[in-house]
């Protein structure tokens, strides 16, 4: 009995013992899976903040040039909201910097900081030559690729800093992923030892106690897939936020290179014919008109990224008043129909309806909402000349639909054209998205989170008849804005 005893002591003390053990183990895993989290999310925002710190000085870059293509002040906005946050943004990429990354922030100042205040210096000298002796002696300094040079020596540090943290990051991904994996073999070990312990010291004492056993393996086996689950899910977790990263590095690198190209065109254009104009004045009329589009889609195509800046940098800032819809939509018919009278194509019509599909005219009736009446319009004008853009012929109908209970407008712009492409109705508002060879597929994108950040929803459908497409968005109605 004493023996038995003994035994029964044995079959007890031991799986404490190891369970004490796997505890302990565990509780070090654990440390170390946190602290190996915290510096894989503290890396992504180093990556992050590097990222951000080319995309300004790009911006920064680009604004300068807009100013110095246009000779327009305007257009050196996003020139100074670069150059205002730059230094914000060093600080905060400096105190995502610890020991870990000591070498990056020494990299950062040997390399880094000079090239963007020599970038920086570069820019004022031709901002300063365009402001005091004009176009083309600044044309001359860019020419010069000086600021190019500094560009590029600029992004090939940024990329290597970048790909050295990457390198690191995978590192800790890969340790994390082995201190997973550690944890979940001392688990089996820990539970083998104790079962086969705790197995025989029953067997030679108490028979009876094998159910007891039976429902402490069933325990420790459920607690084992818990854990396992767990693990799983936070391997899971990491590969996705790594891949998301991955993604938009790729989607921001997209976007870079389509807006400069896009930019680009315009800009070649608009030197041409000022070219042109130089050689043969007396062709100054002919030339004038291409000029004025070219321009016109400079400034559009300059605005929209400068909307998708503010918008992705969570800037878009309205200013809200009371204004009747109306109106708003009146000015962007009667914009419309004088291009469509400057293009000579009479066929087509617009109408304006109510909810009862009657005859429906803006000028008598009043409809007030809340919101920024200029997004507002930008929204409308731009449903109206997408609807415009896609039909040859026929016609355009707005309709305008109150709806009382839910305290909200519903505005919509149908088209008989030739409908949205069903390869692109699943990403019919997301950046680029188009068919079109004259759009960038900025606009719908701009427009999703102009009506959302008013609380409104926006969609987009083929007509049910296979004529022509659908575009519609809900406002609230003024006296619901509390």
């Amino acid at each position: 009995m004493i023996v038995g005893n003994k035994l029964l002591l044995i079959a007890i003390a031991l799986p404490l013992v190891t369970l004490l053990v796997i505890g302990t183990k565990t509780y070090e895993n654990i440390i170390s899976f946190q602290q190996q989290t915290k510096f894989i999310e503290e890396t992504h925002k180093v990556i992050l903040s590097l990222q951000n710190l080319l995309t300004l000085i790009i911006n920064a870059e680009t604004g300068q040039r807009g100013f110095i293509i246009t000779g327009n002040e305007t257009y050196l906005e996003p020139y100074t909201y670069s150059l205002n946050n730059l230094n914000s943004t060093i600080v905060r990429l400096e105190k995502l910097i610890d020991d870990e990354h000591s070498d990056l922030l020494q990299n950062a100042k040997l390399n880094i900081y000079p090239l963007l205040r020599g970038k920086i210096s570069q820019m004022e000298k031709s901002l300063d030559t365009m402001r005091t002796h004009g176009f083309n002696a600044s044309a001359e300094m860019i020419l010069s690729d000086e600021g190019r040079i500094l560009m590029d020596q600029i992004r090939n540090n940024i990329s290597l800093i970048i790909n050295e943290e990457e390198k690191i990051l995978q590192n800790k991904t890969n340790q994390s992923v082995v201190d997973g994996q550690n944890l979940l073999f001392i688990y089996i070990i820990g539970i083998v030892i104790s079962i086969t312990i705790t197995t025989v010291a029953i067997i030679l004492t108490y028979s009876q106690l094998d159910i007891k056993h039976k429902q402490i393996t069933k325990m420790l086996k459920i607690e084992i897939d818990k854990k396992t689950k767990a693990l799983q899910h936070s391997n899971i977790s990491l590969k996705q936020l790594n891949e998301e990263l991955k993604r938009q590095d790729i989607m921001q690198k997209e976007f870079i290179n389509i807006a400069a190209h896009e930019l680009r065109t315009p800009v070649q254009s608009i030197v041409g014919y000022l070219e042109m104009v130089k050689s043969f004045p007396e062709n100054f009329k002919k030339y004038l008109e291409p000029l004025e589009r070219n321009s016109e889609r400079l400034y559009r195509l300059t605005e929209d990224i400068l909307d998708i800046a503010r918008i992705e940098s969570n800037n878009l800032n309205l200013n809200k008043e009371k204004f009747d819809i109306n109106q708003i939509i009146k000015e962007s018919i009667d914009e419309l129909a004088n291009k469509i009278r400057n293009e000579k194509k009479n066929e087509f019509k617009l109408i304006c309806l109510d909810e009862s599909s009657q005859k429906y005219s803006t000028r008598d009736k009043e409809l007030f909402v809340y919101a920024d009446k200029n997004r507002i319009q930008q929204v409308i004008s731009n449903m109206l000349n997408n609807a415009y853009q896609f039909t040859e012929n026929g016609k355009i109908i707005v309709k305008i639909k109150k709806d009382y209970s839910n305290k909200q407008v519903k505005i919509s712009v149908q088209d008989n054209g030739k409908g949205i492409d069903k390869g692109i109705l699943h990403t019919l508002f997301h950046k680029f998205t188009t068919k079109s060879e004259i759009g960038t597929g900025l606009g719908l994108y701009i427009s999703k989170n102009i009506v959302e950040a008013h609380g409104g929803t926006i969609s987009g459908y083929n007509n049910p008849d296979g004529k022509g497409a659908t575009f519609e968005f809900t406002l609230i109605l003024e006296n619901s804005k509390n």
